[in-house]
């Protein structure tokens, strides 16, 4: 009986609950926009449980040429839109004309919170040590540049992150991340390093960070403190987050092109190695070898195992 009262609690309680019409931003149809999506609407449910407000994703906007304004602009429109969640990746200083009866999230951030940030903009930022990410490339054999690559940065941020940045023997170059600027890397033959949610940009870099646990952090905070701002408790327009946990992958196939593969020191601040999900090339005996080799961590511990003999055998 108890639970049939409890249960008819939640029903009524649900059937009174105001509607919020959410809006969202995204990058493109891919896959990752659509989890993104599932996310966004679990962290959603979860923040407003209890409360008077039922939060629902009703309109969905996608990207063509990273134009943030053209989102927000369309939203805008829509007066039943609540609350904004610009899902993408792109510096504070691409939005404008938010509207002060609207919740707005900008959750991707990196870098300096920035100034004149609008009351009503809920911004999630976390602050880039990159000489902490980058010092792998030091035992890289043959090394002596790398290219960091990232979007959701203004220029000025990225200009002060590049001189923040000392990898003793590495010249960094800090980049914002295009596909033009990561093929630009392979031709040159040198391996980049992608900090970015933009998950179409990953088959074109030779390595980077693992957002995926980020990313929930960052709809979780922006969820709670959507929450905040609708039943009028203290909200913080700026949050700023830890930084990524140092969760590396590597790219065997990228590997493979510039021809730079990884040694035991470098995997062992490695999480993964991923192979892109593309058309597999045809492949010559040694390039099959070489890609065998850098897909498996064990076969690459063999390597390494009779690499080191070898030369002890020589100095023998």
């Amino acid at each position: 009986m108890g639970k049939i009262l409890f249960l008819l609690f939640i029903f009524n309680f649900s059937l009174f609950a105001k509607t919020l019409d959410v809006g969202v931003i995204l990058e493109n149809h891919s896959q990752c926009s659509e989890t993104a999506l599932e996310i966004l609407k679990d962290e959603l449910n979860k923040n407003f449980a209890g409360t008077n407000f039922s939060p629902k994703i009703t309109e969905k906007f996608y990207l063509t040429n990273h134009n943030i304004q053209d989102g927000i602009n369309k939203l805008n429109k829509n007066p039943k839109i609540d609350g904004v969640f610009i899902l993408t990746c792109a510096p504070l200083e691409n939005i404008s004309n938010l509207q002060q009866n609207k919740f707005y999230s900008m959750p991707l951030g990196f870098g300096d919170k920035g100034n004149n940030t609008p009351k009503n903009l809920n911004y999630i930022y976390s602050n880039l040590d990159l000489n902490n990410y980058l010092m792998p490339f030091k035992e890289l054999t043959g090394v002596t540049e790398v290219d960091v690559l990232i979007s959701n940065m203004n220029s000025s941020n990225l200009k002060k992150l590049a001189q923040s940045t000392n990898v003793p023997g590495i010249k960094v170059n800090v980049l914002k991340s295009t596909k033009e600027n990561l093929l630009n890397a392979i031709n040159k033959k040198v391996p980049s390093f992608l900090i970015d949610f933009n998950e179409e940009l990953k088959p074109y870099a030779y390595s980077g960070l693992n957002l995926n646990k980020e990313f929930r952090k960052r709809l979780r905070a922006a969820s709670l403190n959507y929450m905040f701002f609708k039943t009028k408790k203290d909200m913080s327009t700026i949050v700023e987050v830890n930084a990524p946990i140092k969760d590396i992958y590597l790219n065997s196939e990228v590997a493979t092109k510039i021809d730079i593969y990884p040694n035991l020191i470098f995997l062992q601040d490695l999480s993964q190695v991923n192979t892109p999900e593309m058309a597999n090339p045809k492949l010559t005996l040694k390039n099959a070898v070489n890609r065998a080799l850098n897909s498996n961590l064990d076969l690459l511990q063999v390597r390494q195992n009779i690499m080191t003999s070898y030369y002890n055998v020589k100095v023998t």
